[in-house]
């Protein structure tokens, strides 16, 4: 390991270290690229773990690569000028964070913040670029996700401006229970919350205490509780119709 804490291909195994296990190569725009190029930008790759608190770059950063994040949690978040910040949406196992900054030349518009303890894998843009011209499928498929990443940015915000905040919270429970939920043998669900109730807050487009009081009114209605960093869904059921017009 390096003194600033990264670690280069040579110290560590590619059994142990690879940038693209199976679970990620089932993503498109990493599928997207052959052996050949893998192997390629394994190695020239930059390998580290990260610590939750730490942060993987800051708003304003220039942009010198693509970052794969391989295992845990990070928060994509975007400060204002007044200094409030926003929690824009969670990266997770394969996501590229940078990707779009990277391919339209400008500065990193959020930083990313480690929620989880987190292994992240950065390609430099000059390798990025070289595979890139030469393998236009990969490109198309970055191409796709930023589609449907804009596609998803244009429904949250029409969520925030037509959706009252209870059937906010609602989706945001069920898209964290998709990931992080459990079924129990009773039937309920119980989901360990990776992000504090400030993000929650944040990436719905409220303050702390209506998420606070949405809690307790969906806690008397007996949909769901909540302790601490985890939370039980009672009926997931009565969630989806509920949010189903």
């Amino acid at each position: 390991m390096t003194d600033n804490g990264k670690v280069e291909r040579g110290q560590i195994s590619k059994g142990q270290n690879a940038c693209f296990p199976v679970e990620i190569l089932e993503i498109p725009q990493w599928c997207a690229l052959t052996d050949q190029e893998r192997e390629e930008l394994y190695e020239c790759s930059i390998c580290r773990t990260y610590h939750p608190g730490e942060m993987i770059f800051h708003q304003g950063d220039e942009c010198c690569g693509v970052y794969l994040v391989k295992e845990g949690l990070v928060g994509v978040r975007m400060e204002s000028p007044e200094g409030d910040t926003v929690t824009l949406h969670l990266a997770r196992p394969g996501d590229a964070l940078g990707y779009r900054p990277f391919l339209a030349g400008e500065s990193h518009k959020a930083g990313a913040e480690v929620l989880k303890e987190t292994m992240v894998c950065f390609f430099a843009g000059s390798q990025m670029k070289k595979i890139l011209l030469k393998n236009p499928c990969f490109g198309f498929e970055f191409l796709r996700r930023g589609a449907r990443d804009l596609g998803e940015a244009e429904q949250k915000f029409q969520q925030t401006i037509t959706q009252n905040v209870r059937i906010r919270l609602i989706h945001l429970l069920l898209v964290l229970e998709k990931h992080y939920g459990q079924q129990l043998s009773d039937g309920t669900v119980e989901l360990d919350l990776p992000i504090s109730r400030r993000d929650m807050a944040s990436m719905i487009g409220i303050r702390v205490e209506s998420l606070s009081r949405t809690i307790r009114h969906l806690t008397c209605d007996g949909l769901v509780r909540f302790s601490g960093h985890r939370a039980w869904i009672n009926d997931i059921k009565r969630m989806v119709e509920e949010i189903t017009p």
